[in-house]
């Protein structure tokens, strides 16, 4: 049940659809607490990476709110999130705290 709901979580960040992504990175935050480790590590590359390409606000604020999430919750490699810096100074004002959070270390 845990890998089905992951790769459906993995198939939903990528969609070609603004609604289903943000859904998805939702979702991310109210089911992540008991997964495993390694399926943890596989949301947020799937997330920093949609984030990278997120054109959407309200996609990019549920991405970066289930990344936020994921790091107060779990044990990150923070090298995954590394590629958000190229984002600092491009997120809309209100998601910069988001972004802040996320690269402090």
């Amino acid at each position: 049940m845990e890998d089905a709901l992951v790769e459906k979580l993995v198939r939903e960040l990528v969609s070609a659809e603004p609604g289903v992504r943000e859904r998805a990175a939702d979702e991310t935050t109210d089911v992540h607490r008991g997964l495993r480790g390694e399926d943890v590590n596989a949301l947020v590359r799937v997330l920093v990476a949609a984030l990278l390409a997120e054109t959407v606000a309200s996609c990019q604020e549920a991405q970066l709110n289930a990344l936020c999430d994921l790091k107060a919750w779990h044990n990150l490699d923070l090298e995954q999130l590394r590629p958000l810096w190229g984002l600092r100074g491009t997120v809309q004002p209100p998601h910069a705290g988001y972004l802040d959070e996320l690269l402090k270390e």
